[in-house]
């Protein structure tokens, strides 16, 4: 199983960052969870 996990995201310039990334994040790393830390 993998999990990518997302640490410190804080702001909307971090979600604006998470939302532009997962795609590929997703693609390169195929993730069967993701786990992100917003703050």
């Amino acid at each position: 199983m993998r999990i990518l996990f997302l640490g410190d995201v804080v702001a909307e310039h971090g979600r604006d960052a998470v939302k532009e990334l997962m795609p590929q994040l997703i693609e390169e790393f195929a993730p069967d969870f993701i786990v992100v830390n917003g703050e």
